[in-house]
């Protein structure tokens, strides 16, 4: 009587484990939208406040790379325009003298006229006026040509001013976007230059559920439905949270060389990605079950 008790307790215990025993539609880990963000321009790091796990907001500074021979620089095209900008204004003073100067040949130019034409003064003296007249015309003409050629230089060296100052722009390192460091790349100190990685950043407020699925699944997933997401919970538990499927793969991550049954199909796996909100327990590589008409089922 005592075997038949010990194998009846034995028997029930193995009924009631196989009954919890629910398998998940499949597994996978978590995975976080990330970027690398790089330095823009090169030089020393002078400084660098990023550290990893630190919390960054959009716009924020967080950094410096040395800008003195930037800066010369500009000082340098300064010091150019200036001087450029007298020489333009030189010749603006010179025009404005020949044209006084034409102006008065004008007056007695008109004034000869009606001499020349009561027979008062000679024709001669009045062609040298007009000669006169002429050369200075000619000497404004010139005048405005340096001008012109003076302006372009002015204005190459703008176009340069502002190319050094959206390179002193990109030496002060600004935070992208708001997110987490994962993983930082370079010290003060150190030099960066333009695509050399400084840090590895992610926004961890909303996560990505990873996990493969085989081909006979696929028919039952559909991008923007929801799922049951379960991660692991003290005691042996597990804690449920909801997701929305965002992508499924066209490809299969492996195809056997023969498929010839449907049997042999479902070996097909394809990747499925569910984005599920952070409680603050989700973490990059933790892993996962998922469960694609629970939800749906219980909505119902």
């Amino acid at each position: 009587m005592k075997n038949y008790l010990i194998l009846f307790i034995f028997v029930s215990i193995w009924t009631s484990c196989g009954n919890n025993d629910e398998l998940s539609d499949a597994y996978g880990n978590f995975e976080a939208k990330d970027i690398i963000v790089s330095a823009e321009t090169a030089g020393l790091v002078t400084d660098f406040s990023a550290k990893e796990g630190d919390l960054l907001k959009s716009g924020e500074k967080i950094g410096l790379i040395d800008t003195l021979q930037i800066y010369l620089q500009i000082m340098q095209i300064e010091a150019q325009k200036s001087a450029t900008a007298t020489q333009f204004n030189t010749l603006e003073s010179q025009i404005k003298v020949q044209k006084v100067q034409i102006d008065n040949l004008n007056t007695e130019i008109a004034r000869l006229k009606k001499l020349v034409e009561e027979g008062a003064a000679p024709q001669q003296k009045l062609d040298n006026l007009e000669q006169q007249k002429m050369v200075i015309e000619q000497n404004i003409e010139s005048i405005n040509t340096q001008k012109n050629s003076i302006s372009a230089q002015l204005n190459v060296a703008e176009a340069q001013k502002e190319v050094l100052e959206n390179q002193l722009r990109k030496c002060y390192l600004t935070n992208p976007l708001s997110g987490t460091v994962l993983k930082v790349y370079i010290r003060k100190g150190e030099l960066a230059a333009p695509g050399k990685a400084l840090y590895r950043l992610a926004n961890l407020d909303e996560m990505d559920l990873k996990v493969f699925v085989s081909g006979a699944q696929l028919a039952q997933i559909k991008i923007g439905e929801t799922a049951e997401v379960l991660i692991d919970a003290p005691e042996n538990t597990t804690e449920s949270l909801e997701g929305k499927i965002i992508w499924v793969s066209e490809q299969a991550e492996f195809t056997p060389k023969i498929i010839q049954t449907r049997e042999e199909r479902v070996n097909m796996v394809y990747a499925v990605k569910i984005a599920v909100k952070n409680n603050g327990r989700l973490k990059i590589g933790m892993p996962a079950e998922v469960n694609f008409n629970t939800l749906q089922s219980k909505n119902e």
